[in-house]
């Protein structure tokens, strides 16, 4: 049987919503290939029978990421539909919806996969090692293990971004508190004391019991010497 026969038989299933016409569409794919006549064979046999052309497309997007399913030629051509559909359902794919929730994790976490190398340094981190051996993943890889990868990673990088953004204020306040002072000795250096006097009395009663404080604690320090 051709290609154009098992796609036109297939149309008709999945115009009727047949979840079980993704995993024979996965099956074709992965025998006759993603040419762009068989594509084009398909989306036509669809319109036909009145799926819409979106839906169509989006049904074949699917198939060529579940070819993966897969290991071989024999193994895609040798597989009944039941078989077929047993290996969707251990994996947690019963529906359209959960296959393209599945689509989506499984591509998320091979991203992950990279992006936290990126977090290495030359202090060994466990955790982050742990993380990126998680992203090792297969198609035998279920869904709720998928989503469970996906909240640990984001939960470290989350944590990594706190800490790091705490270190970035902190250092900004040392460098401001650093300037402050620098400004504030050129200041008193540049002032005379009639003028120090002039300053102290236009502050309110917060500001002059805060010098207040200080300058006692100065007498203080002056009579202990003194003695």
């Amino acid at each position: 049987m051709s290609y154009q026969n098992e796609l036109s038989v297939l149309a008709v299933k999945t115009a009727n919503s047949s979840f079980s016409a993704i995993a024979e569409l996965s099956k074709i794919v992965a025998c006759y290939g993603d040419k762009k006549e068989v594509k084009t064979y398909w989306l036509e046999c669809c319109e036909n029978n009145g799926l819409v052309r979106a839906t169509s497309s989006d049904y074949w997007t699917l198939a060529m990421f579940f070819k993966g399913i897969f290991s071989s030629y024999q193994d895609a051509k040798n597989a009944g539909i039941k078989a077929i559909a047993s290996r969707f359902e251990s994996i947690g794919i019963t529906s359209i919806k959960t296959a393209k929730s599945y689509k989506i994790a499984f591509s998320k976490v091979i991203t992950f996969s990279d992006s936290l190398k990126g977090y290495r340094t030359l202090n060994d981190n466990d955790v982050l090692e742990s993380l990126i051996e998680s992203c090792s993943i297969s198609f035998k890889t279920t869904l709720e293990n998928l989503l469970a990868i996906i909240g640990s990673i984001e939960s470290f990088m989350a944590e990594v971004a706190e800490v790091a953004e705490v270190a970035e204020v902190a250092e900004v306040a040392e460098v401001a508190d650093t300037d402050f002072a620098v400004v504030r000795a050129e200041i008193l250096a540049s002032l005379t004391t009639s003028e120090l006097l002039d300053v102290i009395a236009t502050h309110d009663n917060d500001s002059l019991n805060a010098i207040l404080k200080g300058v006692q604690a100065m007498i203080k320090a002056r009579n202990k010497k003194a003695a």
